[in-house]
């Protein structure tokens, strides 16, 4: 199977089988399901999350699938609402942009679980959600084409957890660690590079490429950049290649993009680096507003200033009517920083 190259090229990944049914049973395990159950693919079926999160874990359970070829927002929430779908899984676009039909959408009662993976959410957005569809357990998951989708699951609907932003814990047969950039393992609360191993988890790639990416004891270097909490919750702050340096300071683009949510204004936001002559880089926003709550550059900068240190306020700031996405759903965010490059250079 392939990744889906969000930071690169295309890596082949030799799934076992024995991967394959560890990570549905990982799911079935997690969650309260059976032949009652239903849920839809609308994203390509070829990833580890069309394929085994849902396509595998229903033929397991016995519950109905329903496929589309493409995710039409409009679609999707006309067909949980004819179906009485009982689970959604995808990205934080997907549920983005569920959320984003709230004002003209009746009570969606048939909905038990929204299961999102490929990135963090806003907690503001699942805080969101949760005061829409109060009945519906937001359950976050973390993993890669390389875990066969399940690495952590939480436990417990994220609303209501004092975990909230966590990716919950591993599953039974995972483990996960922190360590520095010289391979020395990290404690808890302690900022570092994540590596995991496991049942679900390869031991090298196709025809052993990459072997600069797994460690001694079988860990994969994940690329991503995390901690694990004293109470044993994996947080992801962001993929190693988008941490922005800032003269030296090192900004996490998600937490950015946390605290502009926080504002209450923004429905979508990619912050990325943005190449700098004085700083090297620059933090860069791409925002889409809600409707009516436009406000310009510096009045973001404003209402920022208040919330975080100056250093991880974006200075390259563009308004757009949406974010480019990849076929699987994910913000885009190779083309989100070439698009602001082009910008800042344009406007200098």
């Amino acid at each position: 199977m392939f990744t889906s190259g969000t930071t690169g090229k295309n890596k082949r990944v030799p799934l076992k089988n024995y991967n394959v049914v560890q990570a549905i049973l990982a799911y079935e395990n997690a969650l309260d399901l059976s032949p009652a159950d239903s849920t839809i693919i609308a994203t390509p079926i070829y990833y580890v999350t069309g394929l085994i999160a849902l396509f595998g874990l229903f033929l397991k359970v016995g519950g109905e699938v329903y496929l589309r070829k493409r995710f039409h927002v409009e679609e999707i929430i006309q067909l949980i609402l004819e179906k009485n779908i009982t689970l959604i899984h995808g990205s934080p676009v997907v549920f983005n942009l569920i959320l984003g039909q709230r004002p003209n959408t009746p009570a969606m009662d048939s909905l038990r679980y929204f299961l999102c993976g490929s990135g963090p959410m806003s907690v503001e957005k699942i805080n969101e959600i949760n005061q829409w569809l109060p009945n519906v357990e937001f359950r976050t998951v973390y993993g890669l084409t390389e875990t066969s989708s399940p690495l952590t699951i939480m436990n417990e609907a994220v609303a209501g957890s004092k975990h909230k932003g966590s990716s919950g814990r591993p599953v039974a047969t995972a483990d996960v660690r922190i360590v520095g950039d010289d391979g020395t393992d990290l404690g808890t609360e302690e900022i570092g590079n994540v590596e995991v191993r496991g049942a679900t988890v390869i031991r090298s790639y196709y025809l052993d490429e990459y072997p600069e990416l797994f460690s001694e004891g079988s860990w994969l270097k994940t690329g991503d950049i995390g901690y694990v909490s004293n109470e044993g919750y994996l947080y992801v702050l962001d993929r190693k290649k988008d941490m922005i340096n800032v003269g030296g300071e090192k900004v996490a683009g998600s937490s950015v993009e946390d605290q502009i949510y926080g504002l209450g204004i923004a429905d979508e936001v990619a912050v990325v680096a943005v190449a700098d002559e004085l700083f090297g880089e620059i933090v860069g926003a791409m925002i889409v507003y809600k409707e009516n709550q436009e406000v310009s550059a510096e009045k973001l900068q404003q209402l920022l200033s208040s919330r975080i240190p100056k250093y991880q306020i974006p200075k390259v700031i563009l308004q757009v009517s949406e974010i480019p996405k990849n076929e699987n759903m994910k913000l885009d965010k190779v083309k989100v920083r070439q698009l602001l490059n082009d910008y800042k250079r344009e406007h200098e």
